[in-house]
């Protein structure tokens, strides 16, 4: 029972009060910050409440009524229009599309008009979230294959891959017959992509 402390001989003995003080102020403190902490960092700190249930925390997700509650299969939503992956990167609002994601979508299918090279992924969207988790992890790591340089204050990461991960289109892409890229650049500040495509 909290508040009393029991002894070798069974009767209770009450908490200092100084002790019961602390833990009421340490609890309502970790109430207060754990929805900051979550949604600033992509936390998954446990509420209260499913601590006192002994049940997971369920994260806050617009989607969670659904049948798909993250998005892509993949992303989990940590505020409004803030979703996090299973290897850690951040999708949030930006960009001149409104939101990363939308500009990662742009990456997906050629512009053959464009100047210049344009990189295309492979695959869907899903496929494209987990190829930028495994390039993330890579990265960080200092694998083989991988560099890293600052750029504006931001983290650029290029990492090779064995197989093709997209191809080069645009105009310079469609001038070359479409080769193959086997690298992905993936830029980010912090844990937050700015974009990322193949080359």
């Amino acid at each position: 029972m909290i508040g009393k402390r029991t002894l070798a001989t069974g009767s209770p003995r009450p908490f200092p009060t100084k002790w019961t003080v602390g833990l009421i102020a340490l609890l309502i403190g970790y109430a207060l910050l754990q929805p900051q902490l979550n949604k600033r960092f992509g936390w998954q700190l446990p509420s209260l409440s499913s601590l006192q249930q002994h049940e997971p925390a369920i994260p806050h997700s617009s989607n969670a009524a659904t049948d798909e509650p993250l998005r892509y299969g993949l992303l989990r939503e940590t505020a409004s229009d803030d979703f996090i992956s299973p290897g850690g990167l951040r999708y949030t609002r930006g960009s001149a599309e409104g939101h990363r994601l939308k500009h990662l979508e742009r990456h997906l299918q050629d512009d053959p008009d464009r100047p210049g090279k344009h990189g295309v992924f492979n695959g869907d969207m899903p496929q494209v979230l987990r190829w930028l988790d495994e390039a993330y992890t890579l990265a960080k790591r200092g694998g083989n294959g991988t560099k890293k340089n600052e750029e504006d204050g931001r983290t650029v990461y290029e990492v090779g891959f064995p197989e093709p991960v997209g191809y080069i289109g645009g105009r310079e892409g469609r001038r070359d017959n479409h080769p193959d890229a086997r690298h992905i650049r993936l830029v980010v500040d912090g844990n937050k992509v700015i974009t990322a495509f193949p080359f």
